[in-house]
């Protein structure tokens, strides 16, 4: 039996099963992308995540908005929008945590950048670590070499699959999505390189 696991404002979690997680046999791979506050260890305010299988099935959709407690720097609000008005409604992350850590426990987790998406979570999740961390930066650079941006939308011109967003600002949610696409695409054209996985 499946459970649908609501989350902040009207946002949906896909479906969960085994106490609140997919199995990892048949869905080992998340793709997240974090927009956070900005500044040094910035504050997470956006999660988007899609889990998937090894033969690229999409399994599940998780999106979350979080109520910042400090202050978002203008760097930060310039590049993702999300405003402490915006957010004044959604909750905090310490009243989601255990949801969060039951999507990301026991995963692959596939990033863009994947440093600064892991290491949000894990100041956020104290003892929480990925299965694996699978950086698609670090693979679209050795799988296409030559490439005058390695930035999410630029691999993924450069892979030819369409941009999700049309919008001016970052989206966790589409850039996760897109991310798994980069990911899947890279793995179809350089299989040798994937061995790994």
């Amino acid at each position: 039996m499946t459970n649908n696991i609501p989350i902040s404002s009207g946002n949906m979690v896909g479906p969960i099963s085994d106490g609140q997680r997919l199995r990892t046999e048949n869905c080992s791979y998340l793709a997240i992308d974090t927009e956070g506050s900005g500044g040094h260890q910035p504050e997470l305010l956006e999660l988007g995540a899609f889990a998937f299988d090894s033969a690229g099935q999409e399994r599940a959709e998780y999106h979350w908005y979080f109520r910042p407690v400090a202050k978002i720097s203008y760097h930060a609000w310039r590049v993702h929008g999300l405003s402490a008005e915006k957010l004044r409604a959604e909750p905090l992350f310490a009243d989601l945590a255990s949801d969060v850590l039951a999507v990301v426990s026991d995963r692959r987790i596939v990033a863009h950048n994947a440093p600064v998406d892991v290491g949000i979570l894990k100041r956020h999740l104290p003892g929480w670590g990925p299965l694996e961390t699978i950086d698609t930066l670090s693979l679209a650079r050795k799988t296409l070499p030559g490439l005058s941006s390695y930035g999410l939308r630029s691999v993924a011109s450069a892979l030819k699959i369409p941009d999700i967003d049309a919008g001016d600002t970052h989206n966790a949610r589409d850039d996760a999505r897109l991310c798994m696409k980069v990911f899947l695409a890279l793995q179809e054209i350089a299989p040798a390189q994937m061995s790994f996985l």
